[in-house]
């Protein structure tokens, strides 16, 4: 059994229940609390007394002989003589190890200068792909154009 109207009866008045949400704004956000606002003097209280300043951050620095002179691994000679020293400026996070080739682009070296390091009473020539230990101040470097005789 269906019911049907003879006559259309038209609202008087239109009620609308629908409530219309600002753009991008999620229904939950609408419906929440809302915020207790607090005292001034809290708000004052939270604020810097004076304004932050940044301090400078000081880079390590490694100091590294300049030399100049000759070898001679076989007789066991070297003949070097400091002609200055090389800043090895370390820039901020870098790390303890390092390589030689690592070393020698951050002294500014020539293609023709090596690296020497000490052991023992001789100068032994350093390759490129040794790893160094920049934190270790036993170790003794030289930089410079060495003639070598083997």
């Amino acid at each position: 059994m269906t019911t049907t109207l003879r006559t259309p009866i038209t609202p008087t008045r239109v009620i609308n229940f629908a409530t219309i949400l600002p753009l991008f704004m999620p229904a939950a956000a609408s419906l929440a609390v809302p915020r207790r606002r607090l005292p001034m003097d809290r708000l004052a209280r939270s604020r810097p007394t004076r304004p932050a300043t940044l301090q400078k951050m000081e880079s390590a620095t490694r100091t590294v002989p300049r030399v100049t002179g000759s070898l001679s691994n076989a007789a066991g000679l070297g003949r070097l003589q400091t002609i200055g020293a090389a800043d090895l400026a370390l820039p901020l996070g870098f790390s303890r190890f390092t390589n030689v080739a690592t070393m020698k682009k951050l002294l500014k070296a020539d293609r023709a200068e090596v690296l020497l390091r000490k052991a023992g009473d001789t100068w032994e020539i350093c390759p490129d792909s040794m790893r160094v230990d920049l934190a270790d101040d036993s170790v003794e470097f030289r930089l410079g154009p060495v003639q070598i005789y083997s």
